[in-house]
């Protein structure tokens, strides 16, 4: 008989909470503006109602009707959270105005871009017919720079344009990144190419002053490392990899990180925030000796963690990170145990309450998948090898930790890049103690600004690119070209979770079993689409117009690209990926 398994509460509650979020950005209702100041105080004083009701004995012969009504009322939560946060329903917002020109608050850290300066800007207020009004709404900046420079604009700066915007373009051609979905998950719909004469800079700021101070600060630090580091590469990853800077690497290089599965080390994440906890806590050991110096220590750390946080950008995954450390120093701290299985939970309810629009979020989502699978999956593989001798212990824990994560997030990964790194265990492996080094040595240089330190950093950089460069020069490095379905990647999650579900063996080998044959029925029905694939297809790219005869996996296409070519890469190989196209034939026009 197996034994009843406690479930967290947050656990319970999450599933209707993103089922309500998802609905409020993809049903009939997306388009409704509902009364949400009364629907929420109904929702939390019928919540009140209910948990009191709930801790009368009376109640208690009734607990999955009042669960099933809390769910039903967590739902709607969700739904009305994604409401509120859809800036389009908002009456205020600039484009339901017709303005003449936009007052606009810089939101982002300027960056240049294809030779563009790029930044989302919030709309302050508009003028219409010499009338200035309020107004709401983020827009994407590209400004065309004559003797503008980059350093002219920061975060926080107030500005003029005029009101000549347009909404955001969608992908050109089939299996492209989908730029527009991306911005609107950012809530930003509307763009603006802005020549530099129609910008008028004022000398003002707006927005939070410890935002504007940890961006300006962070540009002095990566301006050290331009002026101590000899190597473009190596400035590019330690700014990145240390201070969560948007710097161009090396495409490359790029392809090196990402081919063996360690693109993560280049967006700050929880593992860059724990490399920092760990010397933290050691440095501050001595002030757990009282408890005024525990609580010292306590207010130090969670000062310094959510520091770097801001100081990195404030990704949704290094809060993630902030959020579940907080979490556990504060019970920690108090003498409270918290269980792993909770505060996972616990951190997703409360950082999509803040920002539904995190759920669509890659980094949220890699980041939570891969704590999951740590915290699911790597005690199981930990007892599976049962390497017991200590180097080979502490190697087993690394390669534990290594796959329980990459489990987790594979179906994920491959939906959103199509690739799967074979070589991800070596690579992991590989990194740990180079990134941490690295992350040590570039806040020691910050700190000291010694030009010795320096030299070392960027060997240790060095060594990680070029060790990195290797491992993806190693035969069959990566499976390419991998283009799951919606349904196949949830069935793929539904396999993970009934093999760690507890209960009864019979059960989850049918459930196993019936999973797997779906996902063949999926894969036969794929293969059978592309051998029946028949079309004439027209790709859009910057050159003329480029046809392309589509027959099952071979695709015809008149063209004066070659495929080594960066815009067929970009422009057209996607979308013969995702049709299964195996054989291209090129004739020039």
């Amino acid at each position: 008989m197996d034994t009843p398994v406690s479930i967290p509460f947050f656990a319970r509650i999450i599933p209707q909470f993103l089922v309500g979020i998802y609905i409020s950005q993809h049903s009939i209702f997306t388009k409704l503006n509902l009364p949400e100041d009364y629907l929420v105080i109904y929702y939390i004083f019928t919540l009140i109602i209910i948990n009191l009701l709930h801790t009368s004995t009376k109640i208690k012969h009734y607990m999955n009707g009042s669960l099933f009504v809390i769910g039903l009322l967590v739902l709607m939560h969700g739904f009305i959270l994604g409401r509120i946060n859809d800036e389009l329903t908002n009456s205020e917002h600039f484009s339901k105005k017709n303005p003449d020109f936009l007052l606009l608050e810089i939101l982002t850290e300027p960056v240049l871009s294809f030779g563009q300066i790029q930044f989302t800007a919030m709309v302050k207020s508009i003028e219409k017919e010499g009338r200035r009004t309020k107004a709401s709404g983020r827009i994407l900046i590209k400004i065309k720079p004559i003797k503008m420079r980059l350093s002219d604009l920061s975060f926080g700066q107030l500005l003029w344009a005029p009101g000549n915007y347009e909404l955001t373009a969608g992908p050109l051609n089939p299996g492209m990144f989908d730029y527009k979905k991306w911005l609107a998950r950012k809530k930003v719909h509307h763009q603006y190419l802005i020549e530099e004469k129609d910008v008028l800079l004022l000398n003002q700021r707006a927005g939070n002053k410890l935002l504007s101070h940890a961006v300006e600060w962070r540009k002095k630090q990566v301006d050290l490392y331009r002026k101590l580091l000899v190597k473009k590469d190596a400035v590019d990853v330690a700014s990145t990899l240390i201070l969560g800077y948007r710097a161009e690497l090396d495409r490359a290089l790029v392809s090196a990180y990402s081919r063996t599965g360690t693109i993560h080390v280049l967006s700050v994440s929880g593992m860059h925030v724990g490399i920092i906890y760990i010397v933290l806590d050691w440095l501050l050991l001595h002030l757990n000796t009282t408890r005024t110096g525990r609580h010292l220590k306590l207010f130090i750390l969670l000062s310094l963690i959510w520091f770097y946080t801001i100081l990195t950008g404030y990704a949704a995954s290094v809060i993630r990170a902030a959020v579940m450390l907080s979490i556990f120093l504060i019970s920690k701290t108090l003498g409270r145990t918290s269980a792993y299985q909770n505060l996972i939970f616990l951190a997703a309810f409360g950082m999509l309450h803040y920002n539904p629009y995190w759920l669509w979020d890659i980094g949220f989502q890699l980041s939570f998948l891969a704590v999951a699978g740590i915290i699911y999956l790597y005690p199981l593989i930990c007892n599976a090898l049962n390497w017991q001798t200590p180097p080979s212990k502490k190697l087993g824990e690394l390669v534990s930790l290594s796959i329980a994560a990459q489990l987790f997030t594979t179906p994920l990964s491959i939906y959103y890049f199509h690739l799967f790194p074979m070589s991800f265990i070596i690579s992991n492996i590989f990194i740990t103690i180079p990134v941490t080094l690295i992350m040590y040595s570039g806040i020691l240089v910050i700190i000291l600004k010694s030009q010795y330190l320096a030299i070392f950093l960027e060997w240790q950089i060095t060594l990680l690119n070029e060790g990195l460069i290797q491992i993806n020069n190693l035969p069959y490095p990566v499976i390419e070209r991998l283009w799951p379905t919606e349904f196949q990647v949830a069935i793929l999650y539904l396999l993970l979770i009934l093999l760690l579900i507890p209960g009864s063996a019979k059960n989850r080998l049918f459930g196993i079993a019936t999973l797997m044959i779906l996902l063949q029925i999926t894969i036969v029905c794929r293969k059978v689409s592309i051998r029946q694939q028949s079309q004439m297809m027209h790709f859009n790219t910057p050159y003329p117009s480029t046809l392309a005869y589509i027959q099952a996996n071979r695709a015809y296409i008149i063209t004066n690209l070659n495929q080594s070519d960066p815009t067929f890469a970009y422009y057209i190989q996607p979308a013969l990926d995702s049709m299964g196209i195996k054989k291209v034939f090129i004739f020039p026009k």
